[in-house]
């Protein structure tokens, strides 16, 4: 499968994952491809985040066909979201002893349950 160029050029991690899971079974136990949608949802999310200084995840294909966008602050503090072909994406996040999960829907802005989460993981 090809992504349109510009996928690349705007961030080459993302690149990088789409060249991973292009294809189904691209992990040799049946995972299913990322499609083009949930590659430009993916980049439209990580605009948003780097609009409000939020750092960079590290990216990570999913099984599933979707992408994972991960932030790792050390033992216990940890966040991610993951952003499939929908408008809708799954978070869940550790702080220590708190556990926070959901889902949103993401059009042209953060959701502020999103923001919350991401001033709370940024406060460590």
């Amino acid at each position: 499968m090809s992504y349109p160029l510009f996928l690349g050029e705007d961030s080459p991690e993302l690149a990088l994952v789409l060249r991973e899971a292009a294809v189904d079974n691209w992990d040799g136990e049946g995972a299913r491809r990322i499609p083009v949608e949930a590659a430009l949802k993916a980049l439209a999310l990580l605009r948003l985040l780097s609009g409000h200084g939020i750092p960079k995840p590290e990216l990570v294909a999913s099984r599933t066909g979707s992408i994972a966008l991960d932030w790792d602050g050390g033992p216990r503090w940890v966040f991610a979201i993951s952003v499939g072909s929908s408008d809708q994406v799954s978070y869940a996040g550790l702080f220590d002893r708190d556990r926070i999960h959901g889902q949103e829907t993401i059009l042209t802005r953060l959701p502020k349950t999103l923001l919350a989460a991401f001033d709370r993981f940024l406060r460590r």
